[in-house]
């Protein structure tokens, strides 16, 4: 948050006009202005982003036929007929939507989370559809995103695959749009400004429009789950199935039976030996990168953190390096420790790296992969090795972090999650909505799913593997209800940030009284105000 005391500046003059052209029509605008003012960023900020980068020169060259449809004015009723909920929606349906747009002459936009299956869905599509479709994202190069972005604003393109800046493109006529993976957090802008969340700008454009919208994903978002309960959206074929593949491996037995730490039990290295022995494809999940995932003196108790955002340094061991995996600073392992010169440095910690380490050891001969962020940074990367993973008519197994969601899937005869408690120790109210979806994508992707716990009597574990995954959303959107958490309550944090420490607190607690004093004569009975603390 910034509190200016004074503002003594005036804004530059207009230098000249590009374009006399009318780009966006009052439909964008309007969005443009919801958003402003949903999430608190600026117009400006938001128009510099959805505008493509292109030269002055390009700008004068732009046309842009007359527009010969009058635009009606809607007071639009939002009912269950324009939003709809599939579970699957299968490549059947999914055409038939997008045809159905064709025939009208209206356009059609398909977000999707990550680029990878973005380009995976648009290689299988009918090659009628095909041509008469467009990407827009980024990783495709400049010339060609400012060629599909006039084509969306002329009507040429009537058929949009793109990811979450899509929502703001410039659409004359729009009459659907599809998001699919709706719980996918990659639908969210959260690393850089304008921040949002492309699932509610979709849900605004749709309402801008009176376009239908439809949702596809297997697990639910909990604030969509609320909605298709409260008869917001229509339910298209969405059940839960119980669940005959999930298995728990306590680990809890290595521990009393004083066996040495590993992050393979008995059983499970038992199941891997069977499926190398059939030649089957096997995925071991371990959500954190690295070799040791924090590194701490043992005599001072010193934690080595980045010097930028204070998050744990990682030991990459291929670089040699402390990594920060948040902001990419790296250092110098240390020899000594920096605050009390001890050469007693302990490194720690289960990254993929250490998985490798013991796996290798365990099954020297089979065909190991690392699926994480520093083997494949970019999706080319990771279409080549899944692509190479599958074609492999070898016994394989892949250690992978959660990226291995932002890939089209692939089947495996066994998967494990190597740590599942370091899944729920995370201090966070969508924890348990995370661990959910992952676990029900890592089920969709193989014949077996086992889950290594030292806490076998963790509700929310016992009710994925029995299946009741109502009791789990039931449970989860009480608790929320009750803690004035989304999806009944919204958030908004105001964070001062500066280097003196005694300043932050001042005038955080400055502003803490100011609106408690404000809201004394004001009735403001759904706003609860949480006290000051600092991090």
């Amino acid at each position: 948050m910034v509190l200016r005391k004074k503002e003594n500046y005036s804004l530059m003059p207009i230098e000249k006009i590009l374009s006399p052209l009318s780009i966006f029509n009052s439909k964008i605008i309007k969005l443009i202005y919801w958003t402003s003012h949903y999430y608190f960023e600026s117009q400006g900020v938001i128009i510099k982003n959805i505008l493509p980068n292109i030269s002055q020169k390009k700008w004068r060259e732009l046309t842009i036929p007359l527009n010969t449809e009058k635009e009606v004015k809607s007071s639009i009723a939002i009912t269950q007929k324009n939003r709809e909920y599939y579970e699957n929606l299968s490549k059947k349906n999914f055409e038939k939507l997008l045809k159905n747009c064709l025939k009208k002459e209206k356009q059609c936009l398909i977000l999707y989370p990550e680029i990878a299956k973005l380009d995976y869905a648009l290689q299988n599509l009918n090659s009628d559809l095909k041509e008469k479709s467009v990407t827009f994202h980024s990783d495709i190069k400049k010339d060609q995103a400012w060629k599909n972005w006039k084509q969306i604003l002329n009507r040429k393109a009537l058929i949009v695959f793109a990811t979450r800046q899509g929502v703001f493109l410039p659409f004359q006529n729009l009459n659907l749009i599809i998001i699919q993976d709706e719980s996918s957090l990659a639908h969210k802008s959260w690393d850089q400004h304008p921040k949002y969340n492309a699932k509610h700008v979709a849900l605004k454009l749709s309402e801008l429009h009176n376009a239908k919208i439809v949702f596809n994903d297997p697990t639910p978002s909990f604030e969509s789950y609320l909605n298709i309960k409260q008869k917001k959206y229509r339910l298209k074929g969405f059940r839960i199935q119980k669940n005959k593949k999930l298995h728990i491996i306590d680990m809890g037995q290595m521990i009393n039976s004083k066996m040495n730490f590993s992050y393979i039990s008995p059983r499970l290295k038992n199941e891997i030996e069977k499926i190398i022995k059939s030649k089957g494809e096997i995925l071991l999940f371990q959500n954190r990168r690295g070799l040791a995932t924090y590194i701490f003196c043992k005599d001072c108790g010193y934690y080595y953190s980045c010097p930028n955002c204070s998050f744990s340094l990682v030991y990459d061991k291929v670089s040699d390096k402390l990594v920060c995996h948040w902001c990419g600073h790296k250092e110098t392992p240390p020899k000594a420790c920096r605050r009390c010169q001890s050469k007693n440095i302990k490194y720690s910690g289960h990254g993929t790296q250490k998985v490798l380490e013991e796996i290798s050891t365990l099954f020297p001969k089979t065909k190991i992969a690392i699926f994480d962020y520093d083997n494949v940074p970019t999706t080319n990367d990771r279409l080549k090795m899944r692509n190479d993973f599958i074609e492999s008519k070898e016994a394989g197994i892949m250690i992978a972090t959660s990226i291995i969601l932002s890939i089209p899937k692939i089947n495996f005869n066994l998967s494990a999650v190597l740590n599942y408690d370091l899944l729920v120790n995370f201090p966070d109210y969508q924890t348990n909505e995370r661990i959910l979806r992952l676990i029900r994508r890592l089920e969709d992707t193989t014949e077996r799913l086992y889950l290594q716990s030292y806490n076998i009597e963790d509700s929310l574990l016992l009710n994925l593997v029995r299946g009741e995954i109502s009791n789990i959303y039931r449970r989860e959107l009480m608790l929320r209800q009750d803690l004035y958490y989304p999806p009944y309550w919204h958030f908004v944090t105001l964070k001062f940030s500066h280097k003196n420490e005694v300043v932050v607190k001042k005038e955080a607690k400055k502003l803490y009284h100011l609106i408690i004093t404000v809201w004394a004569f004001k009735d403001f009975h759904t706003i609860r105000l949480f006290k000051e603390s600092f991090a």
